[in-house]
């Protein structure tokens, strides 16, 4: 965002206002009456009322502010769908390795802490 000059809440702000916008265009052309409950589209998807709009609005901002605010740091691991192990929470990408792999680094796990030791003052810590 910054490399476009805009700051997370700029940028949020312009989403809500095209969001606004938009429904008060929509508004007019799926509930041209204001008596009118929903409108079946020709897609056969039934349009929502404005209270209905509102509602999921809310229930959205509700959820992205959740998913903004949920703890970091917590790792998890899944199964990949080539039957993998991925280590989620260590950084932007999984650390993904076969079960032989997971259980070699594991197995080294006295080697590797006793480099970090040794190198501590060339290392670098990334919070």
């Amino acid at each position: 965002m910054s490399e476009f000059g805009l700051t997370r809440s700029q940028l949020t702000a312009m989403a809500e206002e095209q969001l606004r916008a938009h429904t008060a265009n929509m508004r007019h052309v799926l509930l041209p009456k204001q008596g009118v409950k929903n409108i079946e589209l020709p897609t056969g998807e039934v349009a929502m009322n404005e209270a209905e709009m509102k509602a999921e609005l809310e229930r959205l901002r509700a959820e992205n502010a959740q998913l903004k605010t949920k703890e970091k740091g917590g790792i998890t691991l899944k199964v990949s769908e080539k039957g993998a192990i991925s280590l989620y929470g260590m950084g932007k990408f999984p650390v993904t390795l076969y079960k032989e792999q997971w259980l070699r680094v594991l197995a080294s796990a006295p080697q590797i802490e006793a480099f970090i030791r040794d190198n501590e003052t060339k290392l670098k810590t990334k919070e």
